[in-house]
């Protein structure tokens, strides 16, 4: 879509009346594009902060999926987050968290992606380890008919997901959904990615809280033994 600036400058006779207009346009589209994408970013950067202020709070994995989840919705102008974890045994994806509102796609998408139907985003992301943007749904090969028309239905423009890499290796992801097209730019990608890391490190200190836990019941459960 375009935008045009006009400036209308009458031209009035001896006697006060109007008898020409000036009009005077210009194409302000790329100043509006522009302003748009630096709320965009400056909605990303608040989204950005508000989780890195959750994560030095050292909170359980679910609980950071839930904050994290919701902060993007709220903040950052997303129309829905989940978050998806893989079960390394059975190669089954679970859902760890959700905005409200959209319950119903994630439940037929995680049937679908556990079906053992052909590769998709999220199966893409956890196996290349990288993110995978969709930016325009209704055209988007990768996706198998009914999780298209899903997307649709759901009202869905653009979406991305972005995998969780702990010890470098993809455990999880991150999904977030637009209702605009050509949502996702590069910008927006770095950012995003740069959150997803900061999540995944904060995966790996969790886990390593856990594992010091574990190992000093272990040496206290000793020494009680041997007392």
């Amino acid at each position: 879509s375009s935008f045009w600036e006009a400036r209308f400058i009458p031209d009035f006779n001896h006697n006060a009346v109007v008898e020409t207009v000036l009009v005077i346009s210009r194409d302000i589209s790329e100043q509006r594009r522009s302003e748009g994408q630096i709320r965009k970013l400056s909605h990303l950067y608040q989204v950005l902060s508000n989780i890195n202020q959750i994560l030095v709070r050292r909170l359980a994995p679910e609980q950071i999926f839930k904050q994290a989840a919701e902060i993007c919705v709220r903040d950052g102008g997303f129309k829905f987050a989940w978050v998806g974890l893989l079960d390394k045994s059975s190669g089954q994806i679970s859902l760890a968290a959700q905005t409200l509102g959209y319950e119903h796609y994630s439940e037929q998408v995680l049937l679908n992606v556990n079906s053992g139907a052909r590769f998709g985003p999220t199966r893409l992301a956890l196996a290349s380890a990288q993110c995978i943007v969709c930016n325009d749904v209704e055209h988007e090969e990768r996706l198998e008919l009914l999780k298209r028309e899903l997307a649709l239905q759901a009202g869905f423009g653009a979406f991305a997901v972005f995998p969780f890499l702990v010890h470098g290796v993809a455990l999880g992801v991150f999904s977030l959904y637009s209702d605009e097209v050509n949502f996702f730019d590069e910008d927006e990608i770095w950012l995003l990615n740069e959150l997803a890391g900061n999540i995944s490190y904060a995966l790996e200190a969790s886990e390593k809280d856990r594992r010091l836990s574990q190992a000093a019941s272990v040496i206290e459960s000793t020494r009680e033994a041997i007392m």
